[in-house]
């Protein structure tokens, strides 16, 4: 197993190669990735405190605004959500490792030696510190014990708390009585990518072959992952916005703000870009950026009733997937990058190919056609560009989907 101390996690970030290397190698099965529950805790309220300053300081710069604004101010901010970026947080941390309970035992131990000042627990200008530290390495080693078939291999880049593995400090050195020969110190990711990865070369053109070809695993995970993450919503609930181009009474493309997507109804591979690949064992794995196009049905948020219609959407993603063409080989979404609307050339190729004339009167027939927010809707809802929610309203029930699902990949 190897665990993560979250000064390691804190100095690479979660979007970096080295955090989608960890991804790969959990992955591919050769070694258990894994942090401490105090890692996870500690890492999303890293977020959660830095998001409430930016918030209060984003209602400060607001209020003095409409403070000096001669008409009745309309523009406001939601309530800070930092229980929502601390969950966040957490899932982006479960796409790259497991989470170890910390235990009480733990938890009780590493209060002792913060109050008496044992290392790994320093005073530092006067105040004791280092429980949290104290948690992380007492869970390794507790880890270690309960798991005599397993190696653990501990990685943190604080040198001056843990040390570098050469020795340890009392009580530190007494705790790893019995696994000292299993359990590796090491002190950067770099190690651990020596120790299980090699790097390896993959081109955009294998990607692109690997991904396109049916069946298509990867557009098939990625639209099902788009659809748990940006679902239609009920009234009151808050939801995520994204841009996309919907269709309009004249057939051209309009810009919006969706809500979520009802139905993904077909896609296209558009590119592949930021290509990383990794030999390990006999597996070839790789993490590349791939943009999409996607046509379906989406939710608009509307002030009267949430108004659906028609749109496309481009979307790139960082996945994980290995190079074999078996057809059970695992394709991992590790995040999305904000969607953007459809440019008019893309969406006039596309939309002929969906929605040839005769269909398209069926679309107007059914209703399924942009019905336009007004321009007093869209500056209302354009004041909060983050997490919105609807204004109450009756229920309502989506329109069923109108192109089965397919890939129409050229």
């Amino acid at each position: 197993m190897i665990i993560l101390d979250s000064s390691t996690l804190r100095g690479v970030g979660l979007n970096s190669s080295s955090a989608e290397l960890l991804g790969i190698i959990r992955a591919a099965g050769v070694e258990r990735v894994g942090v401490p529950w105090v890692v996870s805790e500690e890492l999303a309220a890293q977020q959660a405190v830095k998001y409430q300053a930016k918030h209060e300081k984003a209602v400060e710069a607001l209020d003095a605004l409409n403070a000096c604004t001669p008409w009745k101010p309309a523009t406001t901010l939601p309530d800070a959500d930092v229980e929502t970026v601390r969950a966040h947080s957490r899932r982006q941390l479960e796409q790259i490792a497991e989470l170890i309970p910390t235990s009480e035992r733990a938890l009780a131990e590493a209060t002792f030696r913060e109050a008496n000042v044992l290392p790994p627990c320093k005073v530092v200008k006067d105040i004791k510190t280092g429980g949290r530290d104290a948690a992380i390495w007492l869970t390794a080693v507790e880890f270690a014990k309960s798991n005599p078939d397993e190696t653990v291999y501990f990685v943190s880049a604080n040198t001056t708390d843990f040390g570098d593995g050469s020795r340890y400090r009392e009580p530190m050195a007494r705790d790893l009585a019995g696994v000292k020969d299993r359990f590796v110190h090491l002190t950067a990711l770099d190690d651990v990518a020596d120790r299980f990865a090699q790097p390896d070369e993959v081109s955009d053109a294998d990607v692109t072959e690997r991904l396109t070809t049916p069946p298509q695993r990867a557009a098939v995970r990625v639209i099902r992952d788009i659809k748990e993450q940006f679902p239609p919503r009920g009234p009151g609930e808050e939801f995520v916005p994204f841009k996309c181009s919907a269709l309009g009474w004249d057939e051209t493309p309009v810009q919006e703000t969706a809500a979520g997507w009802i139905e993904i109804d077909a896609s296209w591979f558009q590119s592949v870009s930021d290509v990383s690949g990794y030999r390990i064992g006999d597996h070839r794995w790789c993490v590349a950026t791939v943009q999409w196009l996607f046509s379906g049905t989406v939710q608009l948020p509307g002030l009267q009733v949430p108004q659906t219609t028609t749109a496309m959407s481009l979307w790139k993603t960082r996945l994980l997937f290995t190079m074999s063409d078996a057809t059970d080989a695992p394709v991992t979404v590790l995040r999305h990058f904000p969607s953007e609307p459809v440019p008019d050339q893309l969406w006039s190729s596309r939309f002929k190919q969906l929605f040839p004339a005769p269909r398209l009167g069926e679309l107007r027939g059914a209703g399924n056609v942009n019905l336009r927010l007004t321009d007093l809707e869209k500056a209302v809802a354009s004041f909060a560009p983050g997490t919105r929610r609807f204004d109450p309203i009756p229920p309502f029930s989506p329109i069923s989907p109108v192109v089965p699902r397919e890939d129409l990949s050229d």
